[in-house]
């Protein structure tokens, strides 16, 4: 009966030993779970704030790629209005010299007689 009462109480002990243990690994997995749960809804924020940010940044190079288009019309407008200035004073300075050659030559006529 000893032994059997020895027996008795180890057995007690190592029931009461696995049911606390049991208890412990149980409160462990659902903090565990809790982790997971807050990870996955961080990861969630991280991801939404991601994409707005992308999309932010996307519609800022649009609007940096519109405004460049716009800049390089401009110049090139303004290099072809340049352009044309630049012919009408090349002809205005040809037809300037062709007629102060002309008139330099009428002169000397005038003078030789």
């Amino acid at each position: 009966e000893e032994e059997q009462a020895k027996l008795h109480q180890q057995l007690s002990t190592e029931q009461t030993g696995a049911a606390h243990e049991e208890k412990r690994l149980e409160a462990n997995l659902s903090a565990q779970k809790d982790f997971v749960g807050a990870l996955r809804a961080n990861l969630s924020a991280v991801r939404h704030s991601a994409s707005k940010a992308v999309k932010r940044l996307r519609a800022k190079l649009a609007k940096k790629k519109e405004e460049a288009a716009d800049t390089k019309w401009n110049l090139e407008s303004e290099v072809g209005t340049e352009q044309k200035y630049i012919k009408d004073l090349e002809a205005n300075f040809s037809d300037t010299k062709e007629a102060s050659e002309k008139a330099r030559e009428e002169l000397k006529e005038k003078l030789s007689n």
